[in-house]
């Protein structure tokens, strides 16, 4: 980001700010930095004519009024019989008796090379810049520091620095200086520049090695014209001139600016002051980076505290800049910023703009929560950081934690939480996919079911509690006045995969060891966390069941890890009846209730325990797991207790009917004036148990008279229970609303039948109103006679709709006998709707559309006047329309209406119908070109299907498609873009169609936004014409210049698929690679890729370099014409496959080594993997390449691991 010291003054690129803390730069100063106290060279002009007593003539007076001054002097000294004369005019005429020098003040300071010596080049004759260094320094000081004329001392050597006059200086007696000759003509700017050239080879050496800075001047002062267009030629031959500034004032005209550009000139605008000195911003922000520059540490450490201690939202443009600049790939201010932040969004800040990296960030986030551990806003904050920095930061947290120890163990315990959910996070998607394979690929290890389980394992997540509770005053007493707490399992979609793939490979035994084990880590982790509160066991209650199940889905936490250990434990049991009861007494003991579940779980084995050692476990229940346990505990005793000792069933009965009306006596009863919740619940808890005794045929006469007695007093509990009953919460899921057939089948007249549906349909059930359309496709035979006793009007559509809707699809894999039926129901349907009501028709339009397909399949003999009557219908209908957001998916949306759909039928049958002598009959025509024509939201997509087969119309109806279609797919307006977009993106068009569509091709190019292999069928459109033209296949419709146009306006993804094209049809066009680039591509990329500097952009990098490849034999040739184009690879990271396994490496490893340092080296600040296997080959290959330094550069930063 720029440096800015006001709102007003200019933006210093924070590169040039980095030379100048390293001196590497010069300010360039002209006539502007000493005016007004002398003469600028336009008013030096006029004074030296005035002093001399000279006019201007003719030629200077125009040369005069065109800005080239020096002209005007060369012509005035050869009209003098004194030429000197014109030279000591201008001495006279610069001297200034006590002159103001504060501006050069300030650029000596800001002109220091790293030894602290003034390096600064002006063209003034004037020695104001010496006068101003001995009053910094001392008299005497400023002799050995002047140079000027020829005598130059050679940028970048160790001697080069002091007050550089390129275009000479005169006389200051003072301090000892000598007049040189001064360069102030055009003949003396002709010899500096051209004939001996000593400036430019000045010039051209300093900006090698430093950055230029022009100020006190304009963009067409002689100066600036001479050297910068003799420099800039200069940059293409070589890259390591560096950049040029200037400093512009913002009232310049528009033409001054653009001149700048013209030169290769980098403007620093700025806003002249309105009154005074109007450049006082100019000098103002100097001064202030004068500061800067010589004293930087104190600047920026006292500039970062001034920022950074206020709050985000009060920080300027400006502010946000700077510390951009101060912060950006530098580490010296971290402290600053530790201790100065109160307000945590500059740290995001930060993260959000990459003003650090990860590790950086680590460590400042920690320090900033270290300095209070009792902010509950830092804790906060940090919760959202792990989710950010991982593993990194918990690590850099946990050092700080263990050096500096909160006095509060509650808040001790709490960052340890924090730390703990960061390190146990784990971010890649991919981990279940793998484990699951390392499994499937058999030799399974230990580790591998340790792994696997471990990722089933829910971990320990922290979310805030929100910005009011962190600032909350109150004391914090537990965990969650802190955060909340849940457990979660990452990478849901493959843990099922991953639970059925551990379950096939692993010992059963062993694998249930490692479940149960782990979850006894997980609840002792849960303790930690306060997930168990008081009386309340969390995980429990977020347990539908312990085995699989649907009431399972969608449920995160301990499910995956306890049905896992379930399914491992039905396989134990049928092998090791004793390990099964060890395992299952370990699970009685575990501290949660899911324990309990899972003991009462494995008690349903008949195999591992009798019905008395069920009976014995359930009345060794506690109170609150006998009453609080549901699906494990009824199902044990439903399926278990038969057979049991009385006495213990007994006793059973007892504690039901005991126990019961002791249930929540110590909870509240409600609000007042509400009915008692208690007694209903503690009746249907009773009801639950004692029905699971009854199933069992277990249950007492006294179980049965509180049963019975129950079942009186509350009739919604009288029966049996039924699964929903085995749950806290049951969940149906989306209901599917299936309506029954059978009642309508069982009526056999049709009268009846039509009275019934009628009587359905006004029912309150949604089922029972389904109950018509579930008759309809069990029964359309019946449905249609039916149908046939109702009146043909609107008022049936909806009944009508549901016969129509099912047999407008053919079921996959239907006899031949049904689809016989099915036909011959859809030619009667249209022949009795013949003389239906036109409304009705109107409301069965949509429906009537897809059975016509069925109709023409079937032969209906009507069905091109239905088509006409559909169409028709089409048209009229007012709710027809064409969806706001469908601009990019208009023909997914084309295809999926009643016009789209009855426009592609035509398309078809036209197709299907054309024979060798006539392509389309007249009907035909017609109703196309009705379809071309019609001004209606239904013509807009019939027109869309045209246009996604364009091609084929073209050939059947080609003067319909220009004259008719064509307009409309010219338009401006939406419609336009839509239909080019379908054109271009979906149509597939011969030679005469791409010639005829031109004009609509190209612009529907420019248009599309189309992304991936759509991108690509559209670039393939645009450039598969100019291939076939390069080897005189066809003649392309587009030139090359137009294509080139386009491409300058179509969307970066079109470019990127442009050279995917290029690469597929040299490795594909049937010749050798290097022939297919010689021949075609090379030419074609050279006339249509565009040459502006905007093109250079990394997103082309891979694709150019995978048409590099691409080339073969050509590939040395390939990579001179794409190397302007490259640029190094940005993004998360970047893998060289395509590079390794490409065959030319080893026929050109140079090659490859170039295009390797073009997207790799310098700029390249993304991992690049297998750049490793790449640098192997190549030494392979050729073992001299070793040696170069590129090669070298990139090795080093080749990431190695084995």
């Amino acid at each position: 980001m720029p440096l800015k010291f006001s709102e007003t003054g200019p933006a210093f690129p924070d590169a040039l700010v980095n030379d100048m803390l390293e001196g590497k730069v010069v300010f360039l100063c002209g006539a502007g930095v000493s005016t007004p106290q002398l003469p600028g060279f336009k008013d030096l002009v006029v004074r030296v004519y005035k002093k001399l007593g000279m006019d201007q003539n003719a030629g200077e007076a125009e040369a005069f009024n065109a800005n080239r001054y020096e002209e005007v002097l060369g012509s005035l000294a050869r009209r003098l019989s004194r030429p000197q004369a014109v030279a000591r005019a201008v001495h006279d005429l610069l001297q200034k008796a006590d002159p103001d020098l504060a501006r050069h003040r300030t650029l000596l300071r800001l002109s220091r090379d790293l030894l602290s010596r003034p390096t600064l080049v002006t063209t003034n004759f004037d020695t104001l810049f010496e006068r101003a260094f001995e009053e910094v320094e001392g008299k005497g000081c400023a002799r050995p520091m002047s140079l000027a004329g020829q005598a130059l001392p050679p940028p970048g050597g160790g001697d080069f620095c002091g007050i550089i006059h390129l275009h000479g200086r005169l006389a200051d007696p003072d301090r000892g200086l000598d007049p040189s000759p001064l360069v102030m003509t055009s003949s003396d700017y002709g010899d500096a520049y051209m004939r001996s050239a000593w400036a430019s080879r000045f010039l051209f050496d300093l900006m090698r090695c430093r950055s230029l800075v022009l100020i006190g001047y304009q963009a067409n002062d002689a100066p600036v014209r001479y050297f910068l267009n003799v420099l800039e030629s200069d940059r293409e031959r070589f890259e390591d001139l560096r950049d040029v500034y200037a400093f512009d004032g913002r009232e310049l005209a528009k033409a001054d600016q653009d001149s700048w550009s013209t030169v290769a000139v980098h403007a620093l605008g700025f806003e002249k002051a309105v009154s005074g000195d109007a450049y006082a911003t100019l000098w103002r922000d100097l001064d202030a980076l004068a500061n800067l520059i010589e004293k930087p540490r104190r600047w920026r450490r006292a500039r970062a505290k001034a920022i950074l201690e206020q709050p985000m939202s009060a920080a300027s443009v400006i502010d946000l800049d700077t510390v951009a600049w101060l912060l950006r790939g530098k580490r010296d201010l971290w402290d600053v910023a530790i201790n100065a932040i109160t307000d945590h969004r500059w740290l995001d800040h930060f993260t959000a703009q990459k003003l650090w990296d990860d590790n950086d960030a680590a460590w400042v986030l920690a320090s900033w929560c270290a300095l209070d551990w009792t902010d509950r806003d830092r804790l906060t904050h940090a919760i959202s950081w792990v989710g950010r920095f991982r593993v990194r930061f918990a690590e850099r947290l946990e050092q700080r934690l263990w050096s500096a120890r909160p006095t509060d163990d509650l808040v001790y315990r709490a960052w340890r939480m924090v730390i703990a959910s960061a390190t146990e996070t784990r971010d890649d998607d991919l981990v279940s996919y793998r484990l699951t394979s390392r499994l499937q690929a058999g030799g399974v290890t230990d580790q591998d079911v340790q792994d696997a389980v471990d990722r089933i394992s829910p971990r320990v997540a922290l979310m805030t509690r929100g910005f009011e509770a962190s600032r909350s005053s109150k004391p914090a007493t537990r965990l969650s006045d802190f955060f909340h707490v849940r457990l979660s399992v990452e990478d849901r979609g493959g843990i099922i995969d991953l639970m059925d793939a551990v379950l096939a490979a692993a010992e059963p035994l062993r694998l249930c060891e490692i479940a149960t084990e782990r979850l006894r880590s997980v609840i002792a982790a849960a303790y930690e966390a306060e997930y168990f509160y008081a009386e309340t066991d969390r995980l429990d209650e977020n347990l539908p069941t312990v085995e699989r199940h649907d009431q399972n889905k969608y449920q995160n936490g301990i499910v995956f890890l306890v049905q896992l250990a379930t399914d491992a434990f039905t396989r134990v049991a049928r092998a090791d009846h004793a390990a099964a009861r060890v395992l299952a007494e370990r699970w009685k003991v575990l501290p949660s209730r899911v324990g309990r579940r899972l003991y009462l779980q494995a008690l349903r084995n008949s195999d591992l325990y009798s019905a008395d050692d069920v009976a014995q476990a359930i009345l060794d229940l506690s109170v609150d797991d006998f009453w609080k346990i549901r699906r494990e505990l009824i199902l044990a005793m439903s399926e278990r207790l038969k057979g049991a000792d009385p006495a213990l069933t007994t006793a059973i009965n007892r504690r039901i009917i005991d126990e019961a009306p002791t249930l929540y006596v110590g909870e509240i009863a409600g609000p007042a004036g509400q009915e008692d919740w208690r007694p209903q619940v503690r009746d249907r808890n009773a009801w639950l148990r004692l029905s699971a005794l009854k199933r069992a045929s277990v249950l007492s006469p006294e179980g049965a008279e509180a049963l019975g007695r129950i079942a009186g007093d509350r009739t919604f509990l009288a029966g049996d229970f039924d699964e929903s009953d085995l749950f806290r919460n049951y969940s149906r899921g989306v209901r599917r609303l299936s309506g029954n057939p059978e009642p309508l089948r069982r009526t056999t007249e049709a009268a009846k039948r039509l009275e019934i549906v009628r009587t359905d349909l006004t029912e309150a059930d949604p089922a029972v109103q389904q109950n018509w359309r579930a008759y309809c496709s069990a029964d359309p035979v019946g449905a249609l006679e039916t149908l046939k006793l109702a009146p043909l009007v609107a008022d049936n559509a909806g009944l009508w709709g549901d016969l129509v809707g099912s047999l407008s699809w053919s079921p996959e894999g239907e006899a031949a006998a049904a689809r016989r039926t099915r036909q011959k129901i859809t030619r009667e349907i249209f022949n009795h709707l013949e003389d239906a009501d036109q409304g009705l028709i109107d409301g069965l339009a949509r429906g009537l559309v897809d059975l016509l397909e069925q109709g023409r399949r079937a032969r209906l003999p009507s069905a091109d006047a239905w088509w006409d009557r559909l169409w028709a219908a089409c048209e009229g209908d007012p709710d027809i329309q064409v969806e706001d957001d469908a601009t990019d998916r208009f023909y997914d949306h084309v295809i999926n209406t009643g016009a789209g759909r009855l426009a592609e039928q035509l398309i078809t049958q036209i197709d299907a119908r054309k024979t060798k002598t006539r392509k389309i009959s007249p009907e035909n025509r017609a109703r196309l070109q009705r379809i071309m024509a019609s001004d209606t939201p239904a013509g807009w997509l019939g027109r869309g299907a045209c246009a996604g087969q364009a091609g084929f119309l073209f050939f059947v109806d080609p003067t319909g498609v220009r004259r008719i279609l064509k307009p409309w797919m010219i338009r401006d307006d939406r419609q336009g873009q839509t239909l080019r977009g379908v054109l271009v993106e979906w149509s597939r068009l011969g030679e005469k169609a791409e010639k005829a569509l031109a004009d609509v091709i190209l612009r529907g190019v420019r248009e599309s936004q189309a992304s991936g292999l759509m991108a690509t069928h559209v670039a393939d459109r645009l450039v598969r014409p100019l291939f076939l033209d390069a080897v005189d296949r066809q003649k392309s419709p587009f030139s090359q210049d137009e294509v080139r146009s386009t491409l300058k306006q179509a969307a970066p993804s079109l470019l990127e698929a442009l050279l995917d094209v290029m690469e597929r049809w040299v490795e594909g066009s049937g010749r050798k690679p290097e022939n297919a680039w010689r021949q075609a591509v090379e030419p074609i990329f050279e006339a249509i890729w565009p040459k502006e500097r905007t093109y250079k952009n990394p997103l082309y990098t891979r694709r150019l370099a995978a048409l590099c490849l691409a080339a073969g034999d050509a590939a040395p040739e390939a990579f001179d014409v794409i190397r302007p184009f490259l640029s190094p690879l940005e993004g998360q990271s970047a893998a060289l496959n395509g590079v390794t396994r490409s065959p030319t490496i080893k026929s050109h490893p140079k090659v490859v080594l170039e295009l390797l340092w073009a997207m790799c080296g310098p700029g390249c600040e993304i991992e690049v993997w297998q750049l490793d296997k790449a640098l192997d080959k190549i030494a392979e290959v050729d073992e001299s390449l070793i040696r170069d330094r590129r090669f070298q550069w990139l090795e080093q930063r080749a990431p190695r691991f084995g």
